[in-house]
C-alpha cells in the first residue's frame, strides 16, 4: 500500500501501515490527590495509555514518585500521527491538557462528576478543537500517584492501556481495544466493540462486553462477566487460574473457561460453554440445557430428562465442597401476534 501526502510525496509508515508520528506537545501537571481519592481519565477519541503512572513509586522513565504526599505528579505527550507535518504540528499545539478538580468537569460520555460522589480527586482533561479526520491523537502519561489513590478511566473511541495501578478503579472504553494487566485491588471495566486482554488481576474483576470479544487470565478473586454477541476467553496460563468464584451471563457468545478452582454459575443463550478445572474438581455439578446437549469428561455426572427437550446432568467430585451450575438455552420463543 503507497501512502502520499496531499502534494503526492511518499509517506513511509510503519509496518502496521499506521501513519509516522508529525508532532508531539509535552508538559508536566501537578495536583492534590489524597489516597483514596479519584484521578479521571477522560478521552472522548484517541488512544489512552497509562503504562507509565505508578503509585507512590518511580514512574516509567525514573521519575522520583511522591509516596505518601498528598500530590499526583504527571507527566504528558500529545502524539500526532498524520500524512502533513505540518497540520499535525498546527493542531498538537492547539490540543489542551489539564488537571482540575473532578467537580468542575464532565467525562467523556457528558455526565458531570461530582467531587461528593467521588470522595472528592482530580480529573487529567483533554480538550481538543475539531480534529482533522486524517489526524490520529495518543496521548500517554506518566507519573506517580499516592498510594491508594483510584482511578476511573473513560474513552469514547480509541486504544486503552492500564499497567501497574491498584483498584478499585473503572474503565470504560468504546469502539477500541482495552489491554489491562498486573493490577492490583478491584478493578471493574465496561467495553463496546473493542478486544479485552486482561493479565494478571489481584483482586476481583467485573466485567460487561457487548460486541467485545475478551481473554482473561490470573484474577486473584471473583470474576464476574456479562456478556453478549462475542466469545469469552479465561485461560491458565500459569497454572493459578481464578482465584475466587466465577458468575458468567452470555448469549451468542461461546463462553471458554480454565483455571477454575471454586464456584462456578454460568447463564448461557445460543452459546457453547466448555469449563476447566485446576485441579481434581471438589464440586457439586449440576448442568441443565435446554433444546441442546451436555457433554463433560467427568465421570461422576449422569444424565436424564429434566423434561421436555430439556436435559440434565449431576453429580459430586470429591466432597462437593463449591457448586457448578450452568443453564444453557438454545430456544427462542417465537413472538406473539398483538
Amino acid at each position: 500500500m503507497r501512502v502520499t501526502d496531499e502534494a503526492g510525496n511518499l509517506i513511509r509508515t510503519g509496518d502496521d501501515g499506521s501513519l509516522p508520528l508529525q508532532a508531539v506537545q509535552k508538559g508536566e501537571l501537578e495536583g492534590s490527590l489524597v489516597a483514596g481519592q479519584v484521578l479521571k481519565v477522560s478521552l472522548p477519541m484517541g488512544e489512552i495509555d497509562l503504562r507509565g503512572v505508578k503509585e507512590g513509586g518511580e514512574g516509567e522513565e525514573g521519575e522520583q514518585g511522591v509516596g505518601a504526599v498528598d500530590a499526583a505528579r504527571l507527566q504528558y505527550e500529545v502524539r500526532v500521527y498524520g500524512r502533513n507535518k505540518q497540520v499535525a504540528q498546527g493542531y498538537a499545539g492547539r490540543v489542551k491538557v489539564s488537571l482540575r478538580p473532578l467537580s468542575e468537569t464532565s467525562g467523556a460520555s457528558g455526565a458531570v462528576g461530582t467531587a461528593e460522589e467521588a470522595g472528592g480527586g482530580l480529573e487529567l482533561v483533554v480538550e481538543e478543537p475539531p480534529r482533522p479526520a486524517e489526524l490520529k491523537v495518543k496521548v500517554v502519561v506518566r507519573g506517580a500517584l499516592p498510594a491508594a489513590a483510584r482511578v476511573d478511566l473513560e474513552s469514547g473511541y480509541g486504544l486503552v492501556k492500564v499497567v501497574d495501578l491498584g483498584g478499585p478503579p473503572v474503565v470504560r472504553n468504546g469502539y477500541g481495544p482495552t489491554g489491562l494487566g498486573r493490577l492490583a485491588g478491584d478493578w471493574s471495566v465496561e467495553v463496546d466493540y473493542s478486544a479485552l486482554l486482561v493479565d494478571g488481576i489481584a483482586g476481583d474483576l467485573e466485567m460487561r462486553g457487548d460486541y467485545s470479544e475478551a481473554n482473561v487470565s490470573h484474577v486473584g478473586g471473583d470474576l464476574t462477566i456479562r456478556s453478549d454477541y462475542k466469545d469469552i476467553r479465561v485461560a491458565d496460563v500459569r497454572g493459578d487460574g481464578i482465584g475466587g468464584d466465577v458468575r458468567a451471563s452470555s448469549s451468542y457468545g461461546d463462553l471458554r473457561l480454565a483455571g477454575l478452582r471454586r464456584n462456578v454459575e454460568i447463564e448461557a443463550k445460543f452459546a457453547n460453554v466448555d469449563l476447566g478445572f485446576t485441579a481434581p474438581p471438589d464440586h457439586c455439578f449440576r448442568l441443565r440445557s435446554r433444546y441442546g446437549s451436555i457433554a463433560d469428561d467427568l465421570s461422576v455426572t449422569e444424565e436424564r430428562s429434566a423434561g421436555s427437550c430439556e436435559k440434565l446432568r449431576q453429580g459430586v467430585a470429591g466432597r462437593g465442597q463449591y457448586r457448578v451450575s450452568v443453564e444453557t438455552d438454545v430456544w427462542e420463543a417465537p413472538a406473539r401476534n398483538r
